[in-house]
């Protein structure tokens, strides 16, 4: 996640039965309180809409049905609005508001388009997808969020890398580029590629920003360029422009080593209005 905290992420599950089952193993960690399951069903004979349970049984049938009854002890209807309803309005809210405190939505269908989250950074996908649906559920990642967040993140566990392609393709040709509106372009770059390239220009500001540091450039000479006599306070004022540019650079130093390990996950970034 990034560092400020305030990125989260949507996890794609296959069926209700595998969400289900997402959301009990994230139970057993430190995502216990801050995860939440967002599918079609609700504890409520005949309640099942738009998405395969994924149920080969009718154990697996009632571990649906006991998982979302412990989820929803508590949780008080608002008018109008069922249990099961009230508890997504909250979790839907705190993930666009309160992004620590709401990290990960583990859903099926839902969400997935027309769903507009800043902070989301991460798209885990275990679902097979394609076309408009595929397109629109990586648009999720796509808004930006602050100078910390530059790309959203898919992380594609059905290897659907080429589908994603042409479901760019496909969507692109369709969107309205005529004059006055917003530059539709989509792009999709490899994460560790990319990652490489922003660590080698942090790499390349470190070193120039430190150039001026006189030899023997040991930590007394890096502090008298960047702090100059500390115990003069006009010299920490005066030099406080290159400790600024020093922190910002450090940071994003640190980022470009992060984004640069391998992992299965692709950046997507761009403006389209989806």
């Amino acid at each position: 996640m990034r560092r400020d905290e305030r990125g989260n992420a949507i996890l794609v599950a296959s069926s209700i039965f595998e969400a289900a089952k997402y959301f009990e193993l994230f139970q057993r960690t430190p995502f216990r309180s801050k995860c939440a399951l967002i599918t079609s069903f609700d504890p409520q004979p005949g309640h099942v809409t738009l998405e395969e349970t994924g149920a080969n049984s009718e154990t697996d049938k009632q571990f649906i049905h006991s998982t979302y009854t412990t989820l929803l002890q508590g949780v008080t209807p608002r008018r109008g609005r069922s249990k099961t309803e009230t508890y997504e309005d909250a979790a839907k809210k705190a993930f666009v508001e309160t992004p620590a405190q709401m990290k990960l939505l583990i859903v099926v269908d839902k969400l997935l388009t027309g769903f507009d989250a800043p902070s989301c950074t991460y798209l885990y996908i275990d679902k097979s997808m394609q076309d408009h649906g595929l397109f629109q559920a990586i648009c999720r990642t796509n808004r930006l969020d602050g100078d910390d967040k530059e790309f959203g993140y898919i992380v594609d566990y059905k290897d659907l890398f080429k589908r994603v392609e042409k479901a760019i393709k496909v969507y692109t040709k369709e969107l309205d580029t005529s004059a006055g509106r917003a530059d539709p372009t989509v792009l999709m770059q490899d994460r560790l590629a990319k990652g490489r390239e922003r660590l080698d220009t942090a790499l390349e500001q470190m070193s120039l920003l430190c150039e001026p540091v006189e030899p023997p450039k040991d930590e007394l000479a890096y502090i008298r360029y960047f702090c100059g006599n500390t115990e003069i306070e006009t010299d920490l004022k005066e030099k406080e422009p290159q400790r600024t540019a020093y922190y910002k650079g450090t940071v994003a130093l640190l980022r470009a080593y992060a984004t640069s390990r391998p992992a299965n996950a692709h950046c997507t970034r761009g403006t389209h209005p989806l």
